[in-house]
């Protein structure tokens, strides 16, 4: 009488279950990778337009780059959601930034918005779509040599 091999059954089972596993495993471990960009290209194209219109003396912005870190959601003052990946923290405030020049109507794009801090920079105007951001919970433009603000940016409060 000749037995079954259970022994040689099982372990040819193992060997062919052990396969999706490790490759399950390589899987998650490639979608993980800190290398993956999590910043949405239309919004990083937005701030990058955004920043061809700043004057950035103490080079505050030297992250947000085309070339080398394509993901904006890692670049100085900038947060993402974590589950839509939209840009909805802008936080370019602090103490002796002195960043200036045009706040670019393309930042209207960031709908998804919540907070805008621009304090502590050389900012003089208070643009009118300043109005516009649904989503904004906060903004600050305090210590800015501003004039005085149109009645559309005066409304977001």
């Amino acid at each position: 009488m000749v037995w079954p091999d259970f022994e040689g059954e099982r372990k040819a089972r193992e060997k062919n279950e052990a396969y999706p596993m490790v490759l399950a495993t390589t899987q998650i471990h490639t979608l993980s990778d800190d290398d993956q960009v999590r910043c949405l290209e239309t919004e990083r194209l937005v701030l990058l337009t955004f920043k061809q219109g700043l004057v950035d003396p103490g080079k505050s912005l030297s992250s947000w780059t085309n070339s080398s870190n394509r993901d904006c959601c890692t670049w100085t003052g900038i947060t993402c959601d974590n589950r839509t990946n939209h840009v909805v923290v802008l936080a370019l405030g602090g103490p002796y930034k002195r960043i200036g020049g045009d706040i670019g109507a393309s930042l209207v794009k960031l709908q998804y918005l919540e907070v805008l801090d621009f304090s502590g920079n050389d900012f003089t105007r208070i643009p009118k779509f300043i109005g516009s951001f649904k989503r904004l919970t906060y903004l600050s433009l305090r210590w800015n040599p501003m004039w005085r603000p149109s009645y559309e940016a005066a409304t977001v409060t």
